[in-house]
């Protein structure tokens, strides 16, 4: 009876628990949002400004596009349907200054008024004819929503199809009064997803202790961002809870696939470490694609994408893009793919938003698996230092910038191309020995056709990268059964080759040989249309700063080349590290050949040497972890400036529209 009873009697303690924790959580987070809220509100918007601290968007709507004075400072003029609109700031009475320019070439500025259209009535003023501030007592507002409409004589200038009213060029609130202040409704439903984070951390077995503490900490961060910028943070709840529910779905069904798959694959790992990479997933996952939900940010090429898809689904399939002025063939197999789908969803923005987030999270689970692998060799036997592997791997994957860099400029084909070549990198590390067997073969020869028909960077780096693995293990291997799989290797390289050079740059001979010939007459500056060369010293900056800084945080690359020295020492003729120093090396010389020609273009190699970065970062962390409590400290502070340096590059672009370094 006993027996039968304890696993009902432990459900129920979990559940009983559960509940009591989510209510604690609430009552904390409303704590903790109604003390935020007690803080003076000074909160001012430049209207003008796109990018950066004060920016505008996306707190505007239906403006005309922003400009700049002679004397630099930026405005907007007002359209149709302008508005302003402010969430969670009118929890208490506040003073408005708004900002306002002559309007001198508004043909009714004799006669007409502009008007501010608010909850406490309409404020209407003569047109003005000079730079003025218009300043309002706002009163409080039940549910803390602040809009004011903006309502003007229009007109359209001659040659000009813009509808103008009004120019404006700065907003201001500051709260007046210092009684108590109630939680406004704008800012208290988006800290329901931190009840959101608790169960998702009970539900992969983290313990109640650590997980609480991580919520709590989440809740602190959650009310310095609620203090700081209200409305922001107001527009931020809906697509963070959107962004985990669809994580938390998306993990439940991970979860039953790898339980599934993984055995067959020869992975067996405890159920505390796949849910630990599925939780690494799920975080990733909520943050891309919470970035991408939220209004006006990280647009980056999302319409050109777009649109690509559109072109692609009318047959337009050989089409010749242009970046820094070098015209070169634009692989169109991505979008292909993504047509079957767009019937289902209809929406192709949303689709292209939903892939962003999606390739960009899966990536993890490759690098899990590299991980898995290098701590099996690393340590034959042990399966936790094994698994252990598997988690730092994944996690530093996860925190290095390149793929969140990807994510704001919206470089979708990049992203899939990224993650497909750490699949295939991940897939030869496991399969090296069965790469003869027909199955293994077709899906080599799959994954290379995807990324040579994905993205022509990463078909350059792959191309490069095959061809050097071959021939350096062609000399290192002593047995038959590895030169066979060598064999096989080339075969679906030659074939994957062919394949996309007879469907689809076959096309482009034309355009490839006009630029050999630009190159040897005038050198790179005749092939991008003599554009002026850019100064090695200036490229030398932007790799050192753009590059070791913004994409690894300054300390990942040295770090990860470090960890490739000890790979080396260890598993110096392992498959995996043939990979990993030959991915350096073709990273080595990507990196000189702008030196060489003084052109900034780039096959993205620096993104392409995230998985050598990540896994040369889970060696070292390793080797950190088992030098006891101190070294295991500052593993967990050298992930933890990474991620955290990454984690602010998302706040940045995400809600101020800062927009990173391009990947490169």
């Amino acid at each position: 009876m006993n027996a039968t009873t304890t696993p009902t009697r432990r459900l129920r303690s979990l559940l009983i628990g559960s509940m009591l924790a989510v209510l604690l959580l609430l009552a904390l987070t409303a704590s903790v949002g109604t003390f935020a809220a007690q803080r003076p509100l000074a909160y001012q918007v430049v209207i003008g400004r796109e990018e950066g601290w004060h920016s505008d968007l996306p707190l505007i709507q239906d403006w005309n596009t922003a400009e700049v004075t002679d004397a630099g400072l930026a405005y907007r003029w007002s359209g149709r349907d302008s508005s302003i609109q402010l969430p969670g700031a009118g929890s208490r009475p506040v003073v408005m200054t708004i900002g306002v320019l002559p309007a001198s070439i508004n043909p009714q500025r004799a006669n007409g008024h502009l008007a501010l259209e608010m909850a406490g009535g309409v404020a209407t003023l003569p047109i003005p004819t000079a730079r003025r501030m218009v300043i309002m007592l706002l009163p409080h507002v039940p549910d803390g929503n602040v809009r004011v409409g903006i309502d003007a004589p229009l007109f359209t200038p001659p040659n000009d199809p813009r509808v103008l009213g009004v120019p404006f060029t700065s907003l201001h609130l500051a709260s007046i009064g210092q009684g108590y202040t109630r939680l406004p409704s704008a800012l208290w439903w988006p800290l329901l997803f931190v009840p959101l984070v608790w169960l998702l951390l009970r539900g992969m077995l983290i313990r109640s202790r650590p997980a609480l503490a991580a919520c709590v900490a989440l809740m602190l961060v959650c009310g310095a961002l609620q203090a700081d910028d209200p409305p922001r943070f107001a527009l931020l709840g809906g697509p963070l809870i959107s962004s985990l529910v669809w994580g938390l779905v998306l993990g439940a069904v991970l979860d039953v696939l790898l339980r599934r798959f993984l055995p067959r694959l020869g992975v067996h790992v405890s159920a505390q470490t796949r849910r630990g990479v599925i939780l690494i997933f799920v975080a990733l996952w909520s943050l891309r694609y919470a970035a991408r939900l939220y209004p006006e940010a990280m647009v980056g090429d999302l319409g050109f994408h777009a649109n690509r898809t559109t072109e692609v689904s009318h047959g337009l399939l050989f089409i010749v893009s242009r970046h820094r002025g070098i015209d070169f063939p634009y692989p169109s197999g991505l979008y292909a793919m993504m047509l079957p789908v767009t019937l289902v969803m209809g929406s192709i923005t949303g689709l292209i938003e939903w892939m962003d987030a999606w390739w960009g999270a899966l990536g993890v689970l490759p690098l899990a698996y590299l991980g898995y692998y290098v701590g099996r060799h690393l340590a034959a036997g042990d399966q936790q230092r094994a698994e252990r592997m598997a988690l730092l791997c994944a996690g530093a994957y996860a925190a290095l910038a390149p793929a969140m860099m990807a994510l704001f400029w919206s470089f979708l084909p990049h992203i899939f191309a990224q993650e497909m070549a750490s699949l295939l990198i991940a897939g030869l590390v496991g399969a090296w020995y069965w790469l003869e067997r027909g199955r293994v073969l077709v899906l080599m020869f799959t994954g290379l056709a995807l990324i040579f028909f994905g993205h022509i960077g990463l078909y350059i780096n792959i191309s490069l990268l095959v061809g050097l693995v071959v021939v350096w293990r062609w000399f290192l291997c002593r047995e038959a059964t590895e030169r066979r799989n060598l064999r096989a290797l080339v075969i679906a390289f030659v074939l994957a080759q062919v394949l996309v050079l007879t469907l689809f740059y076959s096309s482009y001979w034309a355009l490839v040989s006009d630029k050999l010939q630009a190159f040897a007459a005038g050198g790179m500056s005749a092939v991008q249309e003599n554009r002026v060369p850019t100064r090695r010293i200036d490229l030398l900056r932007t790799l050192w700063s753009a590059g070791v800084g913004a994409h690894y945080a300054w300390i990942g690359l040295p770090l990860g080349l470090l960890g490739g020295v000890l790979l080396w020492r260890r598993l110096p003729r392992n498959v995996v590290t043939t990979l990993w120093w030959s991915t350096l090396l073709v990273a080595i010389v990507q990196a000189l050949i702008p030196f060489l020609t003084r052109s900034t273009i780039s096959t993205r190699w620096l993104s392409f040497s995230a998985w050598i970065v990540a896994v040369g970062l889970a060696v070292v962390a390793d080797w950190l972890w088992r030098r006891g409590r101190l070294g295991s400290l500052t593993a967990l502070l050298i992930y933890g400036w990474i991620a955290g340096s990454t984690l602010w590059m998302w706040v940045e672009a995400g809600g101020f529209r800062i927009r990173p370094p391009e990947p490169f």
